[in-house]
C-alpha cells in the first residue's frame, strides 16, 4: 500500500525551507508602518491612552441595553447548545443506540446550530 521509499521527510524539509524563505522576505522587506498615513485620523498625533479608551468603552457597554440583550441571548443559546452536546450520549443511550451514533448526533446538532 505504501512505498518503501518514504518521501515525507523530504517533503517536510522542502515545505519548511519555502516557509523560511517567505518569512525572511516578509521580515526584512515589510516595514512596521506605511510611508504615508492611511487616513487623516491616523496622521494626527493625538492618540489617547489605551487604558482610558478601554475603560470608556467598558462603561459604555455597561449601560447599553441592546448589548445586554444580545449578550444574554447569545449566552443562553451557547449554554443550551453546550448542554445538549454534552448530554447527547445520555439522551440517546436508552433508545439502544451504539456508542458510534452519539457522535453523529453531536455532528448533526452542531450543524443545526
Amino acid at each position: 500500500m505504501y512505498a518503501k521509499n518514504n518521501m515525507m521527510p523530504v517533503l517536510m524539509a522542502i515545505e519548511s525551507a519555502v516557509a523560511l524563505v517567505v518569512f525572511a522576505i516578509v521580515f526584512f522587506l515589510v516595514k512596521s508602518e506605511p510611508p504615508t498615513p492611511p487616513s487623516a485620523s491616523a496622521s494626527s498625533n493625538k492618540a489617547p491612552s489605551t487604558a482610558a479608551t478601554y475603560l470608556q468603552s467598558l462603561r459604555t457597554l455597561a449601560v447599553d441595553l441592546q448589548f445586554w440583550v444580545l449578550f444574554l441571548m447569545f449566552g443562553l443559546a451557547l449554554g443550551t447548545f453546550n448542554t445538549l452536546a454534552t448530554l447527547i450520549n445520555e439522551v440517546i443511550l436508552p433508545y439502544n443506540y451504539s456508542n458510534v451514533r452519539p457522535h453523529s448526533a453531536r455532528f448533526a446538532l452542531s450543524l443545526a446550530d
